[in-house]
Parts: structure tokens; C-alpha cells; sequence
């Protein structure tokens, strides 16, 4: 039995924290492409991006978080969306605040059932650094691939997400958790 089925039948349990880089996401594709750690500028305004999970068991998410690096401005938006794009729960823009740290973010309690979602976060600005992981070559495809979409125009996520092919060579660090960061 494959690591996807033992995933698929909930042999293998649902972390209380998943960010992008958890098997339960894009981690295991991204590892495979011999990614680097990189600090990387948002670069376009009002962009939200979409990275999809998945979860075995239900899970109720109580946060958020993003990873800023030195630069930290605009308002930041997070959010999560089942797999259809309909959106579950979003904070609203917020002050992005605090360079080089974890930024959380309350949103309300939300339960998920067994099944793909999609992790939202989208930035105001473009000059709003994030620590990101990069594929090795042609990153913006390999992102692509993995089932990463973006949409413009997207500065407060959207009651339904308009997925777009990727546009972005990077993953900025964030994810989601079921008890508190901080």
C-alpha cells in the first residue's frame, strides 16, 4: 500500500500543524526538487495564493501563521477554502507586523472533515518579505504542478476563490494549526 492510500484510509494521522512544507501538503513534491530556502519579496499586490492539503481525521483550526522574514509591510490576509474554492474561514486583512518571526493569526474556530482543502495568504503589498522555499529549476511550473493556484486582485480573500495557473517562483512558509503557536 502506497504512502498516498495509507494517507487516503487515515493510517497515518493528521499532524496538529501543517504548513506547506508537511507531507500533508506540497512537502514531499517540493523535497524532490532539491528546493532552497530563500527570502523572497511577495512582489505582487493583492495576489492571494492557494496551496492545497489535506487532512485523515477531523481537525478543528484554530490559527494561522506565516513565516516573515526582514521586510514586513501591507496587510496580510489568511484564510481556508475547500476544494471547490469556497471559502471557510478567512481573518480579514491584518497589519503584517513583526520582521524575522512567526506571525499568527486568530481566525475562528473552524472544523475540518477528511479531505482536500486549500491554505490561503495573500499580501497587500510587494515589497512584504516572507522566508520561502524555492525549486531547484524551473520553479514557477514545478509549482505548478503541484496543484499551487494564485488569483489577482485578491488583497481581502474572496468569498469564492477564482483559481488561476501559478505565477510565482516561490512558497513562502505558512500553514495552519489546531491549538495556539504562541
Amino acid at each position: 500500500m502506497g504512502l498516498t492510500s495509507s494517507l487516503q484510509r487515515g493510517f497515518l494521522k493528521t499532524p496538529k500543524t501543517l504548513s506547506v512544507a508537511s507531507l500533508y501538503s506540497i512537502g514531499v513534491p517540493l523535497s524532490c526538487t532539491a528546493p532552497t530556502n530563500a527570502i523572497s519579496a511577495w512582489g505582487t499586490a493583492n495576489l492571494a495564493l492557494y496551496v492545497p492539503f489535506f487532512v485523515t481525521e477531523p481537525l478543528i483550526v484554530v490559527q494561522m501563521f506565516a513565516l516573515n522574514a526582514g521586510a514586513v509591510n501591507g496587510n496580510i490576509d489568511v484564510g481556508i477554502y475547500g476544494s471547490t474554492g469556497t471559502r471557510l474561514v478567512s481573518l480579514a486583512p491584518a497589519a503584517a507586523s513583526g520582521a524575522n518571526t512567526i506571525q499568527t493569526f486568530n481566525i475562528t474556530d473552524t472544523t475540518l472533515q477528511p479531505g482536500l482543502y486549500y491554505m490561503a495568504l495573500s499580501n497587500s503589498g510587494t515589497t512584504h518579505t516572507f522566508l520561502s522555499i524555492i525549486p531547484s529549476a524551473d520553479a514557477v511550473d514545478v509549482i505548478r504542478t503541484m496543484g499551487v493556484f494564485v488569483e489577482t486582485s485578491a488583497g481581502t480573500l474572496p468569498a469564492t476563490a477564482t483559481f488561476a495557473a501559478n505565477t510565482q517562483a516561490f512558497i513562502p512558509y505558512f500553514g495552519l494549526t489546531a491549538e495556539s503557536v504562541l
